[in-house]
Formats: structure tokens, C-alpha cells, sequence
């Protein structure tokens, strides 16, 4: 991953706004080797912080499996430019999970768990890493068990921390739950035998029970084993007050990712991905959202992102803003995991499941995987990774994009619904001089590229200008004489209606 220049940040303004709403999209390569973005974990006036992780080395003898890797901490700017970034316990091969921040012993903390597969030992236990001062960390060892604890999601209730993962070492082990005091005494634990599931999402009800979402695991616990969707209530001792599963030769979902609480009802997101099923599903493969009554029981679904392509469908997850579902996925264009995420999608859904409008998002590499969606004052955060890598080869740089609240990094998307918004321009064009006076020009490094129009807005995200170009030019030059001095947008449209966004600077 060396020599890769960071993107260009491109920061406007929506033009539905009467506030201005900073935006970006970045990559971020900071360590070399496989790097990724996972969740936001703290946001403050002056800066966002980010959780990750990176790989320098993998197994080439076993596809996936890191020799190397470490915890990453981003902390950046609100304009996303880089302040700091530390990495913790790099050695050995380790395996993180459960990324949660919440309040314990009076400072706003980052909690995971840790997963240690050394050459000559095994050990599972759990990290808070204090964000007023990141050099300091709470590391606790798990109570002796007869095996190993995965912890996977953390959530705080009633001044206790519970978690919910697996007891064993790898997916498909018996459904674990523990609970632990913010002063990381383990209270109690509860193994389920025969339960092989796995939680994605966690979420507390009006009556202080949690609803649990993730997959069911069917088969040998081998390779053949397969999952199905499956959700569930428990109690806060850990009792199962019900729980519901997706028949898999009917329903094709593979697992729920997400679950959220609006308006004293849940939603579920699940993924049904044909790749799973090949002749067994003629459909194409698709994220559908859920709601469902209190007893579990489903009222309705809806379809909210499709994969034309019919194989492939990668992490549909939703959170809750003002009563609307907003959720993000993505799609494969070639058949196989190696080709990873070429599209992904941002939506706005109302809580009856009508689509609002969708946004598709595209670097002008292939990669593009989305990981978590915040939502913040004047928009979104996306954590992912990106570009043109495999796991295998371990090349691939933590990806962040802030949007405004109409899910747009490019001026006047929200006028087209379902703009592809292409994040990294620097990559197939050169805009220069920047600052500029009576001319900027506009140059295709990358034969791909073909150039159709440009549009240009002002700093409040005003349209000024328009003009379509025949021919595909390799450049364009555009007369900046009548512009005053200050910021401007540049909007760059290709022949396949992708568009990106360029700042530019005026000074007389």
C-alpha cells in the first residue's frame, strides 16, 4: 500500500440547508498492510473518534488468518483531517471484538474484547481504553472457565455491562452471556448447549429486556455449516423469554445484522444472499427491513437494496434518526468474495418501510465495504475500508465518509436520487491552479474517465453554472473571471451519471 496518496478531501455544503454541513470522504493509510475503519466512538466539538484495527502480515498458507494485527484508535478533525492515531497490542495473532464506548469509572471508555491465538497459548478477556487520556487502558482476565469466552456485543444497562458472544473458539459455539460490573468484576455467566448462535445487534426494551439479532448455525460446525437468521428476548439474568428463527430453505436469510428500537417497536435488518443458495434461489440476492410486534411476531418487510448482479450482498445495517430508519449496505458486480464491495448504498426508509431515497457511493477503485453508520448533528458518519486489495494480500486503508443529513457528499445529489457519488476524484482527474484566478483546468489522468459535464456551486452549495462537453474531452478549461474571491465546488460528471466533487479556492 505504499505510495498511495491520501484522498482529497471534499468538503460543501447541501443546498437544502440554511446551516452549512461539512462533509468528507477519506482514506487514511497509516500503518501499512490491511487497515479498516469499524465504528465511531466518540464525537466532540473540536473531534471524532474512530475504532479500527490493521494487519501487516497474513498466513499465506490460510486465506484470511492475520500473523499481525492491532486495535487502531483514529482521532480526527471535524473537516476529517487527521490529528493522531495509536495501535495497541500489536504482536501475535489476535482477534478483536465487541467495539462498544460508554461511561465506566467516570470517563467516556471504549470497551472490547480480546481474542489471543498465540503459537503457545489462548486467552480471552476484555480492554477499556480510557478516550481522556488514550494511554491509559483497563485490561481484566475472565473468571477460569472449562473453555474460552468470545465476547462479542457489549451493551450497559442499569449500571452493568453484559455481553453477549459465544463460549468456545470459533462461530457455531454455544450462545454465551455475561455480565459484569463497571469495575469489571464478572457477576455472572450462562452458556446455552445446543443454542449455536451468534448476536449482532443488541438493543434494551421498554421493559428493561434486551432483544438479541444475529444467526442460528445449521449443519456439521464444520464447512458445510450454514446460518439462518434468528432473534430473540432475554431477561437480565439471561432467561430466554422467546426467540424466533428464519426457516433457511424457505426464507434465505442467511442473519439478522442490525435491530432498533422507534416508536415502542423493533426493526430488524436481515440479508438474504443468493451467493448462498445458487440454484436453489432463482431471486436476486437483497437487505430487507423487518418490524416486528413485541412477541416477535412479524408485521411487515420490506426490500431496500437489491443486488442486480443476484449474487452477493454485503452487511445491511440500520440505525434510527427522528422516527425514519436509515440504513447502509452494499453489492458485488462479479461473482466471489474477492472481488468485495463495488457499490454501496446509503437509504432513507419511514418507519411503514417506503423508501425515501438512496444514495450510492463508489470509489473509483473497486473495494468499497461500509462497516457502521452514526448519525451526528448535521449528518452521518460511515466507517469502512477500501481499495483495490484482497484480505489475502492485506492492502486496504480505513475509509471514512461524514455526509450531510440528506446522505450527500457531492452538492445537489438529494435533486437525483440514487447519484453514484464517486469518493476519491484525485484518482482519474487533476484540478489546477488551486487557488486560481482567471482559469482552472480540468485534466483526466485515467482513460476511464470519460467527462460529460461540470457543474459549479458556491460555498453555501449554490448552483452557478452548468455546461455539458462533447466528445469526452481530456481537458477543460473554465473561465473563473466573473467568480469572486473565496471557496467553490466543482462537480464532475462521467458518461456512466457517476459524479464527483472538487474544492477549489478563487483569490484575486
Amino acid at each position: 500500500m505504499k505510495n498511495i496518496t491520501i484522498i482529497f478531501i471534499c468538503l460543501f455544503f447541501c443546498v437544502s440547508q440554511s446551516k452549512a454541513q461539512k462533509t468528507f470522504s477519506k482514506l487514511y493509510n497509516l500503518y501499512e498492510g490491511w487497515e479498516a475503519a469499524y465504528t465511531v466512538v466518540n464525537v466532540s466539538d473540536s473531534d471524532i473518534i474512530i475504532n479500527g484495527d490493521f494487519t501487516d502480515r497474513f498466513d499465506p498458507n490460510n486465506v484470511d488468518s492475520p500473523i499481525f494485527n492491532a486495535i487502531t484508535l483514529y482521532k480526527v478533525k471535524l473537516n476529517g483531517d487527521l490529528i493522531e492515531s495509536k495501535y495497541y497490542y500489536k504482536h501475535g495473532y489476535i482477534y478483536y471484538t465487541g467495539w462498544e464506548a460508554f461511561e465506566m469509572n467516570g470517563y467516556k471508555c471504549i470497551f472490547f474484547g480480546k481474542n489471543v491465538i498465540g503459537r503457545k497459548d489462548k486467552n480471552y478477556f476484555y480492554t477499556a481504553i480510557n478516550l481522556n487520556n488514550t494511554d491509559t487502558l483497563y485490561t481484566v482476565l475472565l473468571e477460569k472457565t472449562d473453555t474460552l469466552i468470545d465476547l462479542r456485543k457489549f451493551i450497559v444497562h442499569k449500571g452493568n455491562i453484559y455481553s453477549f458472544g459465544f463460549r468456545g473458539t470459533s462461530l457455531g459455539s454455544p450462545m454465551h452471556v455475561a455480565c459484569f460490573d463497571t469495575i469489571g468484576k464478572q457477576l455472572w455467566y450462562k452458556t446455552y448447549p445446543g443454542k449455536r448462535r451468534y448476536a449482532n445487534s443488541v438493543v434494551i426494551d421498554d421493559d428493561g429486556n434486551f432483544i438479541v439479532a444475529g444467526s442460528s448455525y445449521k449443519g456439521d460446525g464444520g464447512a458445510f455449516d450454514t446460518t439462518s437468521g434468528w432473534y430473540a428476548k432475554l431477561d437480565t439474568a439471561g432467561n430466554f423469554i422467546w426467540e424466533k428463527e428464519f426457516d433457511r430453505n424457505t426464507s434465505f436469510f442467511t442473519d439478522v445484522l442490525s435491530v432498533f428500537k422507534a416508536e415502542s417497536a423493533f426493526y430488524l435488518s436481515s440479508n438474504n444472499d443468493a451467493s448462498y443458495f445458487d440454484a436453489h434461489v432463482k431471486d436476486t440476492s437483497f437487505v430487507s427491513l423487518f418490524k416486528i410486534n413485541d412477541d416477535g411476531n412479524i408485521r411487515w418487510y420490506r426490500r431496500y437494496l437489491e443486488n442486480p448482479y443476484k449474487k452477493n450482498i454485503w452487511a445491511g445495517r440500520f440505525i434510527e434518526r427522528n422516527n425514519f430508519a436509515y440504513g447502509i449496505g452494499g453489492y458485488i458486480t462479479d461473482e466471489g468474495w474477492q472481488a468485495y464491495t463495488q457499490y454501496s448504498m446509503f437509504v432513507k426508509i419511514d418507519l411503514e418501510g417506503n423508501l425515501k431515497w438512496k444514495r450510492l457511493f463508489k470509489q473509483w477503485h473497486r473495494d468499497n465495504r461500509f462497516f457502521s453508520l452514526t448519525a451526528v448533528p448535521d449528518g452521518f458518519i460511515i466507517c469502512a475500508d477500501g481499495k483495490d486489495t484482497t484480505h489475502t494480500t492485506g492492502f486496504t486503508d480505513a475509509w471514512i465518509i461524514k455526509t450531510d443529513t440528506n446522505g450527500c457528499i457531492i452538492p445537489g445529489c438529494h435533486l437525483t436520487d440514487g447519484l453514484v457519488q464517486l469518493t476519491n476524484p484525485d484518482a482519474f482527474v487533476k484540478v489546477y491552479p488551486n487557488p486560481a484566478t482567471d482559469k482552472i483546468t480540468v485534466q483526466i489522468t485515467d482513460s476511464r474517465a470519460k467527462l460529460k459535464s461540470y457543474l459549479l456551486y458556491n460555498a453555501k452549495g449554490n448552483f452557478i453554472k452548468q455546461q455539458a462537453l462533447s466528445n469526452y474531452p481530456e481537458t477543460v478549461d473554465i473561465d473563473t473571471n466573473n467568480l469572486l474571491t473565496g471557496t467553490y465546488y466543482l462537480v464532475l460528471e462521467l458518461q456512466g451519471g457517476e459524479r464527483a466533487v472538487q474544492k477549489i479556492m478563487i483569490k484575486r
